[in-house]
């Protein structure tokens, strides 16, 4: 059996595991349960809220500030991170500022940005800008760090120079550790997004639906276990058919094999 099926059967096995031990526990009301709903009435709520729109709409809107504001994430940061490694004086004079606002948690900007920019869209989508942006800078400025040497002189040597030696060779050769960085920065500004959502209010997202706006005491339990389900299966999505993807086929052309897997 092929290790990518075997793989994938006992994913399935193991999710097929948890879901019966969860619907059970449920529906027998074992201690710790009374305040979770059974798998199957979450599942029923999941599927009744995608297919009337509900769960379409919120996330068309989520992703919507999470596009704005990673791609703006990525104008900034890929050429930062190009200049804070390329010029010695400006990495000299950012060396502390990098590191500091890429460990802060985009979250605590909030608080002052609802004082400059109001409970606004733009507020959200800032704190995407401020929660992966910095990722992005430091993932370009160690990818173009760990180009060897022989490579740069090679290319020289070849008549790769000025903006043609980016092109086809430090920028190529960076890749794999550029989108490493990129999705560090794609993780936290996901986590920022909806954090920023969960709180400022006005807006229609996935946020709000965790914030069980508009939702009726029954259901409560059951519609936020469902929004989490929406926001797992996204971000499973994403990263499994967007960065595994990119990463695997930037792997194939250096003749490795992803995740470690044998030849």
């Amino acid at each position: 059996m092929a290790p990518r099926v075997r793989s994938a059967l006992v994913s399935v096995g193991a999710l097929a595991l948890v879901a019966l031990l969860w619907e059970v526990a449920t529906r027998l009301h074992l201690p710790g349960t009374g305040n979770v709903a059974p798998l199957s009435v979450v599942l029923a709520q999941f599927f009744t809220r995608l297919l009337d729109g509900s769960f379409i709409v919120a996330l068309f809107w989520t992703l919507l500030r999470m596009l704005g504001g990673y791609g703006v994430s990525l104008g900034i940061g890929l050429p930062l991170g190009i200049a804070l490694w390329r010029v010695r004086w400006l990495r000299d004079s950012f060396g502390l500022i990098v590191p500091g606002l890429h460990g802060m948690p985009a979250i605590v900007w909030l608080p002052l940005l609802s004082i400059w920019l109001g409970a606004s869209q733009a507020t959200v989508v800032v704190i995407v800008v401020l929660a992966s942006v910095m990722s992005i800078t430091r993932g370009t400025m160690d990818a173009l760090a760990q180009v060897p040497q022989l490579h740069t002189r090679a290319g020289r040597m070849l008549g790769a120079n000025g903006w043609r030696l980016y092109r086809f060779v430090l920028l190529p050769s960076a890749m794999p550790g550029i989108v490493a960085g990129m999705k560090q920065g794609w993780a936290f500004a996901w986590r920022g997004l909806l954090g920023a959502e969960l709180i400022v209010t006005g807006l229609t997202g996935v946020g709000p639906i965790l914030r069980l706006q508009g939702v009726s005491e029954g259901d409560r339990i059951a519609v936020l276990l469902a929004a989490m389900l929406l926001v797992c299966l996204f971000s499973v999505c994403v990263d499994r058919f967007v960065f595994e993807s990119i990463e695997g086929r930037l792997l194939k052309q250096r003749g490795l094999h992803p995740h470690g897997e044998a030849a």
